[in-house]
């Protein structure tokens, strides 16, 4: 067993290992900075040549680079979202873009969860078992409000 948590461990490192220098390449690369309404403007027309002549390319990227900069937290969701629109269109572009944050929310989330999770478990292990308590017995009450709350 002894064994076993520790190439859980070894493999977990690895993952935030991964994960840190990815982010620390992207902040100093300044993605940010190349995401600007400024430079969609000035690079347009040989953006929407590319996607006139390759769509599912250009679909594929635009998907994989929204879900990546979610998923690394950098803050340029307004400018790839108005790419979005632009590039293909308001009803696709909404479509694409909600593709791209959910599947880049999903990686967080699971990065964040195998990351972190025993060690949160173990540091508040008493407030998660009231916590894991109450959602066995109301857990299906508090996803019904967390949807509704949306409509709110």
């Amino acid at each position: 067993i002894q064994e076993k948590v520790m190439n859980v461990s070894k493999s977990t490192i690895a993952i935030l290992v991964a994960f840190i220098l990815v982010l620390l390449l992207l902040r100093k690369m300044n993605v940010g900075t190349y995401l600007t309404i400024e430079n969609l403007q000035l690079h347009s027309a040989s953006l929407l040549a590319y996607v006139g002549h390759h769509y599912f390319v250009a679909v594929l990227i635009y998907l994989m680079v929204y879900a990546a900069l979610i998923a690394c937290a950098l803050p340029v969701v307004a400018p790839m979202t108005i790419l979005g629109g632009y590039l293909f269109g308001i009803i696709r572009g909404v479509l694409f873009a909600c593709i791209g944050a959910s599947s880049g929310a999903i990686i967080y989330f699971l990065l964040v969860k195998y990351l972190f999770a025993h060690t949160v478990q173990e540091k508040y292990a008493m407030q998660l078992q009231h916590f894991h308590d109450r959602m066995t017995k109301y857990g299906s009450s508090y996803l019904i409000s967390l949807q509704l709350l949306t409509i709110i």
